[in-house]
């Protein structure tokens, strides 16, 4: 019996465009070893959506009066992909900025997740977060992180369209695709790392499918690397290319997680 979690899976179109590609084999945890984290997003990128993630989060929790199911899911949503990001940044083979606070990063945004639904605790674990953003908890937990399941999956299911739907557009209108071009990269490796990071969460899943959900994984991260990289370069026909191939790719998820 498949889980609630593949028939909300397979019923969103616009996520199924991100998460259904499946063809080269690549294993979490004690599995072949995980491609440099600069291939698929830069850190550059995932340090400027961080930054875009955190605002998000607190306009969500700028009025308590104000603090409704609608806003209490944006908190969710983004602090669980700021998780996502925070481990991509300590597991990033690139010497940036924030790499001494990638670890308090994480555990912040954990933090902010987790407490989302009160407003009080979530207004300080923002404080948390903010500061760890702005440098501030290098060296807090580090060398504690590893390939593991940061995030839970179901906010991050929710992301994806939100994210999908303006990177297609950035990456295939020829309107906006040079004036977008920042945006849009950050965009790619954000679903890019939300496809590496889901990798590791299999509760969803038999034993029997956890290899093809790594397949999955796997192809949605490589695919928005291709976008992202082919939007940094100006290579409009290459971003088109890996947009179509998100979009076709869907068909081969239906054929293996289909709705009951």
């Amino acid at each position: 019996m498949r889980s609630e979690f593949v028939r909300r899976f397979v019923t969103g179109s616009a996520l199924l465009t991100c998460l259904a590609l499946a063809a080269i084999m690549v294993s979490a945890g004690d599995g072949p070893e995980q491609p440099k984290v600069s291939s698929y997003a830069p850190a550059e990128d995932l340090i400027a959506e961080s930054e875009y993630f955190l605002k998000q989060i607190g306009e969500a929790l700028a009025d308590q009066a104000a603090y409704d199911d609608v806003k209490q899911t944006i908190v969710e949503r983004d602090s669980n992909t700021l998780a996502v990001i925070g481990l991509m940044l300590a597991m990033h083979d690139e010497d940036h900025k924030l790499k001494k606070a990638s670890t308090a990063i994480m555990k912040s945004a954990q933090a902010l997740a987790e407490s989302y639904e009160d407003f009080d605790q979530a207004t300080a674990a923002i404080g948390q977060a903010k500061k760890a953003l702005s440098g501030e908890g290098a060296g807090e937990g580090a060398g504690e992180v590893v390939w593991e399941a940061v995030a839970s999956m179901s906010p991050l299911m929710k992301q994806v369209p939100v994210i999908h739907a303006p990177m297609k557009r950035g990456a295939t209108d020829e309107r906006r695709f040079k004036r977008q071009a920042t945006k849009t990269a950050g965009q790619a490796a954000v679903l890019a790392a939300i496809a590496q990071a889901a990798m590791f969460n299999t509760d969803h899943a038999t034993e029997e499918q956890i290899p093809q959900w790594e397949q999955f994984c796997a192809r949605m991260r490589d695919a928005c690397g291709s976008v992202n990289a082919a939007v940094r370069s100006g290579d409009a026909a290459r971003a088109a290319e890996a947009i179509v191939a998100l979009q076709q790719s869907c068909k081969d998820c239906h054929a293996v997680f289909k709705a009951e």
